[in-house]
């Protein structure tokens, strides 16, 4: 008798203990309850973290389909790095059909919102370009996203010539 109750009385406690971890205090949410809301508000750096955090599995349960909603809703926005993990979800088919010519597209829009076509890296990115148009859109995603993860190069004019000295110009 007294082994019954008490695990009656352990299991009272144990399911007092987790009501208790679960009730909310009035007026606070969660982190994945705040960016939620915040993303269905349209807030895009919400709707990239919370899908950051889907995929990842930081502090919420893994999911690429819900990864890839956020990253799309923030990408059709015009974020870049949602544009460039979208496409890499459409590349490897986490949370969405695989497809490298969607893959391509969104490299392509990565690499446009990013600066990362311009002329420093104007071969690699021209290059993804003509392989899009020529239906190679495996090829193009690959080329678009290696565009994307060279560094920009900025053109600096060349140094003008050192004026020569009086003694260089009057060696006998």
């Amino acid at each position: 008798l007294l082994l019954v109750i008490a695990l009656v009385m352990t299991a009272n406690y144990s399911e007092a203990a987790s009501r208790k971890r679960k009730a909310r205090v009035p007026g606070h949410e969660s982190k994945v309850e705040k960016l939620t809301r915040e993303a269905n508000n349209g807030n895009v750096g919400s709707q990239f973290e919370l899908a950051r955090m889907y995929y990842t599995g930081d502090g919420i349960r893994q999911n690429y389909d819900e990864a890839f909603k956020w990253y799309k809703k923030a990408a059709d926005r015009g974020d870049a790095n949602a544009q460039y993990r979208a496409a890499e979800m459409y590349y490897y088919g986490r949370g969405v059909r695989q497809s490298y010519s969607e893959s391509a597209q969104w490299f392509r829009k990565a690499c446009i919102a990013s600066h990362h076509d311009d002329r420093s890296k104007g071969s690699a990115f021209q290059k993804a370009s003509d392989s899009y148009r020529e239906g190679k859109y495996k090829l193009a995603a690959e080329q678009f996203q290696a565009a994307w993860s060279r560094p920009v190069v900025k053109h600096q004019p060349k140094p003008e010539p050192k004026p020569a000295s009086a003694s260089e110009l009057f060696t006998p």
